[in-house]
């Protein structure tokens, strides 16, 4: 069959692959925001295991993100030394929370907000509640074990 005698010219092929491409495009974003929308479908784990990286992230910054499931959990060294573990999602915007060693607090970049070390969020900024607590404790081999703090 030669290309004049062809059921489909080029130009309708093109035009269909653009239409086509575009389409997929559209479908992947509405997915994409419908899943940030709806939020994870991702269970919290009953615990997580710290080690390797993560623990050389938490020597040289004093503080480090784990994955807890479908949020963050932000684990830091107390300046007496000791490790706390609290939720890595500010309450007010959810964006990620940082550990400040010099003022000892979190700090929420996204809308200025702070919480003390304890997840206290501070009066006069944004956060309208504190963070979650986990408990951490360290292991044996030098990992440290993330469980969801018991609530009374």
């Amino acid at each position: 069959m030669k290309l004049d005698q062809s059921v489909i010219d080029r130009r309708q092929f093109l035009d269909g692959l653009i239409v086509t491409g575009a389409a997929g495009l559209g479908a992947a974003g509405v997915y994409t925001a419908l899943g940030s929308l709806i939020g994870a479908d991702e269970p919290e784990p009953s615990e997580k295991i710290v080690s390797g990286k993560d623990l050389d992230t938490l020597a040289t910054e004093q503080f480090v993100l784990v994955p807890f499931g479908p949020a963050p959990v932000i684990v830091f060294t107390l300046p007496d030394g000791r490790l706390q573990a609290l939720s890595g999602l500010c309450t007010h915007s959810r964006c990620n929370v940082r550990y400040r060693p010099a003022e000892n607090d979190l700090y929420c970049a996204c809308h200025h907000g702070r919480y003390t070390a304890d997840g206290v969020n501070v009066p006069g900024t944004p956060p309208p509640r504190p963070l979650r607590q986990f408990s951490v404790e360290k292991q044996g081999d030098g990992t440290l074990r993330i469980t969801a703090a018991k609530t009374a």
